[in-house]
């Protein structure tokens, strides 16, 4: 099953899946105040380190680092 996936998708279900949850934690860092651990849980990660690990892999900065290159759009909410 996940050969098939890989074949039609172009990436492993935990990549693809992984990917999925990084489109809301980009928005979310740009767009709220929330603490980056308050977003890692809402999006499922059992810990904070862990979703900033995976942040950086995908997308090369912590999320600290991607939260301060959208200064003027954050807003207290979503």
């Amino acid at each position: 099953m996940t050969k098939k996936f890989r074949e039609e998708v172009g990436q492993t279900p935990a990549a693809w899946l992984m990917s999925c949850k990084m489109a809301p934690a980009k928005r979310l860092l740009r767009v709220t105040t929330d603490p980056v651990g308050d977003i890692a849980f809402q999006l499922g990660f059992a810990s904070s380190q862990y979703f900033a690990t995976a942040f950086r892999r995908e997308t090369g900065r912590t999320p600290s680092e991607y939260r301060h290159l959208y200064p003027t759009q954050t807003s207290s909410n979503a």
